[in-house]
């Protein structure tokens, strides 16, 4: 198997895995979704709330803040022996915000964090509204999780995948009139030179716009798909940065096909 970046930044990476079966790509997508921790807002201790929205739900908002996540920091709060002391347990986060003279939004930027590696991605995120003279004033504690626990410590806003777009065009039948051009919506197909080419296969959605616009019967155009090369897409909320993401969700693989197969060979064992 090979895996080739196609484009990447912190917030979204895109590559090609060659040699992939349907199975083993939605094994990566479903361990990126479920299994790859971040932090997020887990407790919440409201000192006083005169917001129009309740504990519950200030809480509920703070939740769906994307911290960002130091990597090998914090563990999970079910391996911490003492909550309250262990540095390693938690990040707190603190917000004191307060109207002066008018209606003012309670947003991310208002929280203050006792790690400096641990903070929201944004400061934008709205919490709530206060109105004047009105005060918000709490302590939030946030925990490392995983998403199949709960959708908030999904690293990603999302992942996907599609097998490799193939076209084909016959260029012997072909009449050069370049409504498969007009009719793609992804400028997948081009005239070049007055002839037509395909330019960018990746971006093809598969779509067929392309062959219901030909006029020749059969069409022209044929569109299929490879059987073992699927582009992934991964966009980070933001916590983790997205080649991270790849790199642990592999690992993660890696060690659940290792234990698969020390089981098997346990049981082959004991069966000799």
């Amino acid at each position: 198997m090979e895996i080739a970046i196609t484009s990447f930044s912190e917030q979204e990476m895109r590559f090609k895995w060659k040699g992939v079966n349907p199975s083993l790509a939605n094994c990566l997508r479903r361990t990126v979704l479920a299994e790859v921790p971040t932090l997020a807002i887990e407790d919440v201790v409201v000192d006083e709330n005169e917001s129009p929205m309740s504990d519950e739900q200030v809480a509920h908002m703070l939740g769906f803040v994307p911290l960002t996540t130091p990597p090998d920091k914090y563990v999970f709060p079910e391996d911490c022996e003492n909550k309250r002391e262990d540095q390693r347990c938690r990040a707190t986060l603190t917000l004191d915000a307060q109207a002066q003279g008018g209606i003012r939004m309670v947003t991310s930027g208002d929280l203050t964090s006792d790690d400096d590696e641990v903070k929201p991605v944004s400061t934008k995120i709205p919490i709530t509204k206060l109105g004047p003279g009105k005060r918000l004033k709490l302590e939030a504690y946030a925990v490392l999780g995983i998403g199949k626990k709960h959708a908030k410590f999904q690293p990603v806003s999302t992942v996907y995948y599609k097998f490799q777009p193939l076209l084909e065009i016959d260029l012997e039948r072909c009449s050069e009139c370049g409504k498969c051009v007009e009719s793609c919506p992804k400028g997948v197909i081009s005239i070049e030179d007055s002839k037509i080419v395909i330019v960018n296969p990746d971006e093809c959605t598969m779509c067929n716009e392309c062959i219901k616009a030909c006029p020749e019967s059969p069409p022209a155009v044929k569109i299929s798909h490879s059987q073992d090369t699927a582009i992934f897409t991964i966009e980070s909320t933001g916590a983790i940065p997205s080649d991270r993401i790849l790199e642990e969700a592999l690992a993660i693989m890696k060690e659940r096909f290792n234990n698969v197969k020390e089981k098997l060979m346990q049981g082959e064992a004991a069966i000799g």
